[in-house]
């Protein structure tokens, strides 16, 4: 293999890597937060600008946290609880 050819591909999943984690900040940031942490939603938007670069970089294990919260939430919702 080619130097060239594995620097521009570990450069290309880096990338990817880091738009994926800049949409999810933008979710997380805005709304995300609040299922993790219910004194998040309170928290000034000064604050939440400081979990950006955190978001960004940990967005696989935030995004797994938040899908669990989620499905909690609605396994709560529905009558009779969990099944």
């Amino acid at each position: 293999m080619n130097l060239l050819f594995i620097a521009n591909s570990l450069t290309l999943v880096l990338i990817a890597y880091a738009a994926v984690g800049g949409m999810f900040a933008v979710y997380f940031v805005r709304q995300g937060c609040k299922r993790l942490d219910e004194r998040a939603a309170e928290a000034p938007l000064a604050a939440r600008l400081l979990w950006t670069p955190g978001a960004m970089a940990l967005w696989p294990l935030l995004l797994s946290r938040c899908l669990r919260a989620a499905r909690e939430t609605l396994s709560d919702s529905t009558p009779g609880g969990r099944e």
